[in-house]
């Protein structure tokens, strides 16, 4: 998918298709979307305002078309485990917090 493609994949999944939603959403002037449309402008000169807009976009796929169009939403395990390891060091930080002399 060239960078033409990927912008018209982008408006039609984001903005219903709608141009001027997706150039209000990004910031990204109108003609400015027509010239990378012709092929006048790279779509990478408007990456961080896409990602801004829209951070569920895999950014790899939007530089270079790599990869799935939107980032991976993690699983319950992902999720369960990271959930983990926080609680792990928040207690280590208790733990580590009542072994500080008290002032006052």
């Amino acid at each position: 998918m060239n960078e033409q493609e990927r912008l018209e994949f982008l408006i039609l999944s984001l903005a219903s298709g709608n141009a001027r939603i997706f150039s209000r959403e990004t910031g990204i002037h109108p003609s400015s979307l027509s010239k990378i449309k012709a092929g006048k402008f790279h779509l990478a000169r408007f990456t961080r305002r896409i990602l801004e807009a829209y951070p569920q976009i895999n950014d790899e796929w939007l530089l270079n078309g790599v990869g799935d169009p939107m980032k991976k939403k993690p699983n319950e395990r992902e999720i369960n485990a990271r959930l983990d390891a926080i609680e792990g060091k928040i207690d280590r930080l208790l733990e580590l917090l009542e072994k500080v002399p008290q002032i006052g």
